[in-house]
C-alpha cells in the first residue's frame, strides 16, 4: 500500500487545456499518459476515479461528449491526456473526420507520450473497432495496455471468458499489453494500475 507521500494522486492535479484540432495541440516536457477508448465506456468515471477526484472528467449519460483532447497535469509529474471516443455514431460525418484527424496527429506527434491505456468494456470485450485502434496505435509503434471497466457488472465466469478471448486475440495480432480489470463504482484494481501508471512515468 503506497503512503499519502507516495501517491502523486493526492497532490495537485490541474486542467491545463484542451485540444480541438491540429493547431491548438499543445506539447508539454513532462511523461504523457493517453486514456482512450469507446465513446460509452466510462473513460471519464475511470479518470475521475484514478486521479481520486469527484469531477475531473465530465461524467454524463450521453456519450460521445468528450470532443476534444483535454490535458491535466498531475502533481507536475506526467500529463494526462483525455482523448475523445471512437465508436459514436450519433456526430456528423465531418465532425468524425476531425476527431480523427486529431487522433491520429496526436499518436504519431507526441514525442513524450509513454503509453496508452486502451479502455474496453467488460461487459463486451474486445471488438472488431478495438482492434482497429489497437493496429493503429501498432502502426504508430506505441505502447499501450488494455483496462477493462466496469468489472463490476460482470460475473466471474465472464471475467475468465473475457481473459481467455483477449489472450486469444493478442495471440493473432502478435501484441502483448498488460490487462487490468477495473471498477470506478467498487475502485477494484484501480490501486493497481495506478502503480502501473506512476512506475511508466516516474
Amino acid at each position: 500500500m503506497q503512503t499519502k507521500e507516495q501517491n502523486i494522486f493526492s497532490r495537485e492535479i490541474n486542467f491545463l487545456g484542451a485540444a480541438t484540432n491540429q493547431q491548438n495541440l499543445q506539447i508539454f516536457d513532462t511523461p504523457e499518459i493517453a486514456f482512450f477508448g469507446k465513446s460509452n465506456v466510462g473513460k471519464s468515471s475511470l479518470i475521475n476515479t484514478f486521479c481520486q477526484r469527484k469531477s475531473l472528467a465530465r461524467v454524463s449519460k450521453t456519450p460521445g461528449c468528450t470532443r476534444q483532447i483535454n490535458f491535466f497535469s498531475i502533481a507536475d509529474q506526467f500529463i494526462l491526456a483525455d482523448l475523445p471516443g471512437y465508436g459514436y455514431s450519433k456526430v456528423s460525418k465531418t465532425e468524425a473526420n476531425n476527431w480523427e484527424k486529431l487522433i491520429l496527429h496526436y499518436l504519431e506527434s507526441r514525442k513524450n507520450l509513454v503509453s496508452i491505456m486502451l479502455l474496453i468494456d467488460a461487459r463486451r470485450g474486445l471488438q472488431e473497432n478495438d482492434l482497429q485502434i489497437i493496429e493503429i496505435i501498432l502502426f504508430y509503434q506505441r505502447q499501450f495496455d488494455i483496462v477493462f471497466t466496469k468489472i463490476d457488472q460482470v460475473t466471474g465466469q465472464i471475467r475468465q471468458d473475457i481473459k481467455n478471448q483477449s489472450m486469444c486475440l493478442i495471440r493473432q495480432h502478435n501484441f502483448m499489453p498488460n490487462f487490468f480489470f477495473t471498477s470506478s463504482r467498487n475502485k477494484e484494481s484501480v490501486e493497481e494500475l495506478r502503480l502501473h501508471v506512476q512506475k511508466l512515468v516516474i
